[in-house]
C-alpha cells in the first residue's frame, strides 16, 4: 500500500496529479483522520484501488477525475466522523475502470457529475445520512446497483433531482 504520514489532515489541490503508484494489486490507502482532498488531487493518477477514512468532511472538485481506480472503498476510523461533508462536482468524472465505489459515511452532499463517464460502474454505497444530490450525478450505460450504508436517520428528508441518475440509451 502507498503510506502517507499520521496526523495528514489535507491532501493539497494536485498533489498527486498523473502519478503512478505502481504497487501491482495494492491500494492506495489514505490516512485515519484524513478531512479534504484537494481539487485535482489525484487527478489522472494511476491505481487499482483508492480506500477513504470515513474521516472525510471534502473531496474537491475533479479529485480523481481520470484515475485508473477499479474499486473506491472507505474504512471506519478512529477519528470522529463529520456531520456535515460534500464530495465536489467531477470528483471522479471520466474513471473509465471504476466498476465499485463507496462514499465515506460523513458525506451528506455530492456535487454535479460526480461520476460522469465512469462507463463501468455498477455498484455503489452511499452513506445512510446524504440527503443533497445535484442533477445529473451518476450517468451510467449499464445498470446502476445503489445500497445504503449505515441506518439511515429520521428527520428532513432530502429531495432527489429528477436527473440525478442519467441513463444512457440501451440502459434500465
Amino acid at each position: 500500500d502507498a503510506s502517507f504520514p499520521a496526523g495528514l489532515q489535507e491532501i493539497p489541490a494536485g498533489a498527486f496529479s498523473g502519478v503512478q503508484f505502481e504497487m501491482g494489486e495494492a491500494a492506495v490507502r489514505l490516512p485515519d483522520g484524513l478531512r479534504k482532498i484537494g481539487e485535482e488531487a489525484f487527478q489522472g493518477a494511476e491505481m487499482t484501488q483508492v480506500q477513504l477514512p470515513d474521516s472525510l468532511e471534502e473531496i474537491g472538485a475533479c479529485a480523481f477525475e481520470h484515475c485508473t481506480a477499479e474499486t473506491v472503498e472507505c474504512f471506519e476510523t478512529e477519528a470522529p466522523v463529520p456531520q456535515k461533508g460534500k464530495i465536489q462536482e467531477y470528483a471522479f468524472a471520466g474513471c473509465q475502470s471504476l466498476a465499485s465505489a463507496q462514499l465515506p459515511a460523513g458525506i451528506t452532499e455530492i456535487g454535479a457529475d460526480i461520476y460522469l463517464g465512469c462507463t463501468a460502474l455498477q455498484n455503489l454505497a452511499w452513506p445512510a445520512g446524504l440527503y443533497s444530490l445535484e442533477p445529473q450525478t451518476f450517468s451510467s450505460e449499464g445498470g446502476l446497483y445503489i445500497t445504503l450504508r449505515g441506518e439511515a436517520q429520521a428527520g428532513e428528508k432530502g429531495k432527489l433531482p429528477d436527473e440525478a441518475l442519467v441513463c444512457e440509451p440501451g440502459c434500465s
